[in-house]
């Protein structure tokens, strides 16, 4: 985004070092004409032309999108119901690994994900895996002795056995 677009303060007082948070704020791009149907009138933020290929519309027709990526995954994570309401307990993070546990009184799941496009593992002692939770459609991690290993954005859900 050039100087002259920003709207983020501290975008604007610490440019070029810190480019602020303006790029990741820009109008949702419903389609691919003229400011991405988000309005008529001139946006907060100008929509960047690389984005308009990236619209609602074009997503729409193309089954490997994110868009419908998501609408697979919020679809599963429906039929998950720890993964709604249960408690949470942070287990680990790394600069590219989250790990939670999500759970309540009869049962519990443990989350994994890996932000990283590199391969990681991450050692979770004391903790007894169950049946992988799959058909999320996002690339799946796996457990053994040593732990858990995730592809580079992958992911990893698994029941937990009780203690």
């Amino acid at each position: 985004m050039p100087y002259e677009a920003l709207r983020d303060p501290y975008g604007i007082a610490f440019w070029p070092a810190f480019k602020g948070r303006d790029g990741c704020r820009t109008p949702m791009p419903w389609h691919s004409q003229d400011r991405g149907g988000f309005s008529s009138g001139q946006p907060w933020l100008p929509v960047p032309p690389q984005h308009l290929a990236l619209s609602v519309a074009a997503q729409e027709n193309d089954t490997t999108s994110a868009l419908h990526g998501f609408r697979r995954l919020l679809t599963w994570r429906r039929d998950q119901p720890l993964l709604i309401t249960g408690d949470i307990e942070f287990l680990a993070a790394t600069d590219s690994v989250l790990v939670f546990r999500r759970f309540n009184a009869q049962s519990a799941v443990l989350a994994a994900f890996n932000l990283s496009t590199d391969e990681a593992s991450v050692s979770l002692p004391g903790l007894r895996f169950g049946r992988a939770l799959t058909g999320h459609g996002l690339p799946e991690g796996r457990c053994d002795q040593a732990g858990l290993q995730l592809p580079g954005h992958g992911v990893a859900f698994f029941q937990l056995a009780n203690p």
